[in-house]
């Protein structure tokens, strides 16, 4: 990668990331990619991770109102402290991705 090439990226960066400032709202199943899974657990893909773990759909649609079982979920399956630090992390390396950055 040449220092234009880095150049280039970083704005990507910048860009992508000013349009996240606001943004609460993120599709799980976007960001919580098998290279993501796959890098931060034992497991293949979001699907097998989830059903191991026995968390559903419902669980994730009502984490704010019973977090608890999720931030479990994320300390002992990825090592994260919470479900919602999983989820920033997840949706920072997609953004370093799609600004061009190496990953993993």
């Amino acid at each position: 990668m040449d220092l234009n090439d880095l150049s280039k990226n970083v704005s990507n960066l910048k860009n992508s990331l000013e349009d996240l400032e606001g943004y609460h709202k993120i599709n799980i199943a976007s960001v919580l990619t098998d290279d993501f899974v796959q890098h931060y657990t034992k497991f293949n893909n979001m699907i097998e991770l989830f059903n191991d773990a026995g968390i559903t759909e419902e669980d994730i649609n009502n984490y704010n109102n019973n977090p608890e079982k999720l931030d479990k979920f994320a300390r002992e399956y990825a090592n994260f402290e919470n479900f919602q630090a999983l989820i920033v992390q997840a949706k920072l390396d997609q953004t370093l991705k799609n600004s061009g950055f190496p990953q993993y």
